[in-house]
């Protein structure tokens, strides 16, 4: 919650005036904002459940995944019935939407399926940017993953899908005023 009175007491009129609109879009894109920023998962959850409701088959792939993150973080990363629909859902239209992807991965591990989580793992990591924040995760789990999916071989892929950038005129100039010692380094 806000620590400023004068914030606490928006956030209070946002809610009341949302709960009197219940149509208003744009009253429940911001509280579901808002909460989200606030880290009231559920209640970001819940405005952005009314958003999809209000949107109807107008509702995009993102608000849709918002929908899912917001229970998923509610749940402290439990993939309820709830989110795996609204996953399999995204799938449905964007069969490459790769944080969907991710937690359906997610949810194979919760339901003891292993096997199932290393192949969408595995081909995520191999397809995606490694500043996704899913990759991470993926890394420091997959050797695991393929041991309890019985993938005795498995070798950690190295990160080559790393942009690689020229120097700049200022740094080919400041390298010229080091040793070979630093430039090395």
């Amino acid at each position: 919650m806000p620590t400023d009175p004068t914030d606490t007491s928006l956030l209070e009129q946002l809610r009341k005036t949302v709960a009197k609109r219940p149509d208003d879009l744009q009253g429940h894109i911001l509280l579901s904002q808002i909460e989200a920023g606030l880290m009231n998962f559920y209640a970001a959850s819940e405005a952005q459940k009314n958003v999809l409701r209000i949107k109807g088959h107008m509702s995009t792939v993102d608000d849709k995944f918002n929908y899912a993150e917001m229970l998923i973080i509610a749940a402290k990363g439990y993939i309820s019935p709830e989110a795996e629909a609204v996953l399999n859902q995204i799938l449905s239209q964007d069969p490459n939407h790769e944080p969907s992807r991710y937690y359906i991965g997610l949810l194979f591990l919760q339901i003891d399926r292993p096997d199932r989580t290393f192949v969408l793992w595995k081909q995520l990591l191999a397809k995606s940017d490694p500043q996704s924040p899913w990759v991470g995760p993926i890394r420091s789990q997959i050797v695991e993953v393929a041991l309890a999916a019985g993938v005795t071989d498995y070798e950690m892929p190295a990160i080559t899908n790393v942009e690689q950038s020229e120097p700049s005129d200022a740094e080919i100039e400041a390298a010229k005023e080091m040793s070979s010692k630093q430039r090395l380094a």
